[in-house]
């Protein structure tokens, strides 16, 4: 994985040196090297979890992470409005 972030960040400074070098312009160099950086690393992610469908887990493990994501979320929104009240 990191081989694959690390080809990535490469290719993201080989295209901000090449359209920094051909335009002159700082601006399109980095929206160039900032659109091949956001598509390898979306590549890399969809690679990845392709390989990760392969694994196959209980439902029981993903009732329990819905659970805890529910619940954490709750409380950080609870937190957050008693943080907000006592303020007033």
């Amino acid at each position: 994985m990191g081989k694959t972030i690390l080809s990535a960040i490469i290719g993201c400074f080989v295209i901000f040196g090449f359209l920094f070098a051909v335009t002159g312009r700082l601006q399109w160099a980095l929206i160039g090297s900032f659109l091949v950086f956001v598509g390898g690393i979306k590549y890399i992610r969809i690679q990845l979890k392709e390989a990760a469908n392969e694994i196959e887990y209980d439902e029981r493990v993903y009732d329990n992470h819905r659970k805890f994501s529910f619940q954490s979320l709750a409380t950080s929104q609870l937190l957050l409005l008693i943080s907000l009240l006592a303020s007033i």
